[in-house]
């Protein structure tokens, strides 16, 4: 059997009103991996700069654009991720929207509400080992995220010649205090990781098995099997049955924007190819007539040489070093070869020999 999950990096579903009707969903086994709320803030940043280098392309661009920012920027870039990320990802879609410096008690009191729902926790913090341990015990699988992990900001950062620093907002200090919602949401996970850590070993001590309630049989091809409200089509009508939704009009959208995305991708990539055969045909077409100038010169040269009265066998020796003129017969394949080719066979680099040269050379020979 292999391992599917569904992965939620935005907020909880539902709370466009009120984020009192936020909630997961039970019908699912929800895990949650939280994190210190300074490292994610530096993490996120280095994310977007890595993203914004790899998009802008334009180096001059992407330097007036994000060297030497400060809070005002990154507020007005991206304010859900410089103010309490993590709380307003618990509390559905106005609070996510929330202005900046308006989260305090109590939505912390309700995130805190919302992440005892959770199934299982998990802080990143603790390590790959017991990170890879808590997913064994809790959820059962051999393997875990760790394995699939496939967001590296350093090999991103020697991949694109990036360097972070640079671009890291210079008040980072006074954005790590605006988290103190989120420290304090954090502090109280912490407390629930190690509720839930001594509570599986235990489990795992009496020998009982992660999951054992789920019957695959059951769900596999039963349409009904699971209602859940976090993989329907659209929001639920006012006063209806779970099985009657609202058309999802933004879900259309977005659907026909990424289709056409698609397509001019597509469309893209087959333009490329078509040039780089133009690219390949151009150039066998200039290695070919680069071939035939060449031969076209050897025949030049063959006759130049018959005109100057060079007959095969004929020999010189000179401070050049010595040489032969052979007049190769038969194709060039079959060893006979242009005059020119083998009349500079055995010479080394030097002056080529005058008449007279050649015949007080023989008279000496």
């Amino acid at each position: 059997m292999g391992y599917q999950y569904f992965s939620n990096e935005y907020t909880l579903h539902e709370g466009f009103d009120d984020p009192e009707n936020v909630g997961i969903c039970p019908q699912f086994f929800n895990v949650i991996i939280i994190r210190h709320p300074h490292k994610r803030l530096l993490s996120h940043l280095k994310f977007v700069v890595m993203q914004m280098k790899w998009d802008y392309r334009d180096n001059d661009l992407f330097n007036r654009t994000y060297w030497s920012t400060d809070s005002r920027f990154w507020d007005e870039f991206g304010p859900v991720l410089v103010d309490n990320y993590m709380l307003r990802g618990m509390l559905g879609e106005k609070v996510y929207h929330a202005p900046i410096g308006s989260l305090g008690a109590p939505e912390v009191a309700r995130a805190c509400a919302i992440l005892q729902q959770y199934d299982l926790v998990i802080d990143l913090e603790d390590g790959h080992d017991v990170v890879d341990q808590i997913m064994e015990l809790g959820v059962g699988w051999p393997h875990t995220l760790r394995e699939i992990h496939d967001k590296d900001s350093v090999k991103a950062a020697q991949r694109l010649n990036l360097t972070y620093e640079p671009y890291i907002p210079q008040d980072l200090d006074y954005l790590y205090d605006r988290q103190a919602p989120d420290m304090e949401w954090y502090n109280f996970g912490r407390y629930l990781v190690k509720l839930d850590t001594l509570l599986l070993s235990v489990a795992k001590s009496l020998g009982a098995k992660p999951l054992p309630w789920l019957d695959f049989e059951k769900l596999h091809g039963n349409p009904h099997a699971t209602l859940c409200g976090l993989l329907r089509r659209g929001p639920r009508l006012p006063n209806s049955t779970e099985e009657r939704w609202m058309p999802n009009e933004f879900q259309s959208q977005v659907n026909a924007e990424m289709q056409a995305a698609r397509q001019a991708a597509a469309a893209k990539a087959a333009e490329r190819a078509m040039r780089a055969k133009a690219m390949r045909a151009a150039k066998m077409a200039a290695l070919a007539k680069m071939q035939g100038q060449r031969r076209l010169a050897a025949d030049v040269m063959d006759e130049e040489f018959e005109k100057k009265g060079m007959v095969d066998g004929e020999t010189w020796h000179g401070e050049g070093g010595d040489g032969a003129c052979v007049r190769g017969e038969g194709k060039e394949g079959d060893g006979g070869g242009s005059a020119a080719q083998k009349a500079m066979l055995g010479m080394r680099a030097g002056p080529h020999p005058t008449k007279s040269q050649q015949r007080q050379d023989g008279g000496r020979g």
